[in-house]
């Protein structure tokens, strides 16, 4: 894939962009989303998921695991912002990258050295209000 760079200008074409993108997504890739607090990374995981047939969303910063098995593939998001020490969460996301999951993470800082080289970047960064620039690598 390379990478792409893609400027969403609302909530609606955020959620286009995550239709878009669950086409290409399959059971064993993983997704790491980068970006500042309130750059609308866990409501691309939340719209994504629900383009992949998931309900029951919710943002996993206070609980770090989400599970949502109800979809076309069992999704694993994963929000390490509240950690500073992965500890044992670390082997949970290991089990979770070996079991033909999706796997969404953000916040990975502490835990990049167990991520596949191949997985999905995406970057999210605030340009005004409700604009968002998204630099998208593989």
């Amino acid at each position: 894939m390379g990478k792409e760079t893609i400027l969403i200008k609302n909530e609606q074409e955020m959620e286009k962009f995550a239709l878009q993108f669950s086409k290409k997504i399959k059971p064993g890739d993983v997704i790491e989303l980068l970006g500042d607090l309130g750059s609308g990374k866990t409501f691309f995981v939340r719209a994504l998921s629900q383009a992949l047939g998931a309900t029951g969303i919710s943002s996993p910063s206070f609980v770090i695991k989400n599970e949502y098995m109800d979809g076309k593939f069992p999704i694993i998001h994963f929000d390490f912002y509240r950690l500073n020490d992965p500890g044992i969460v670390k082997e949970e996301l290991k089990e979770s990258l070996s079991a033909g999951n999706l796997v969404i993470i953000e916040w990975a800082d502490s835990i990049r050295e167990v991520l596949p080289d191949d997985c999905y970047k995406i970057k999210f960064k605030i340009t005004d209000k409700n604009s968002r620039e998204l630099e998208i690598k593989r």
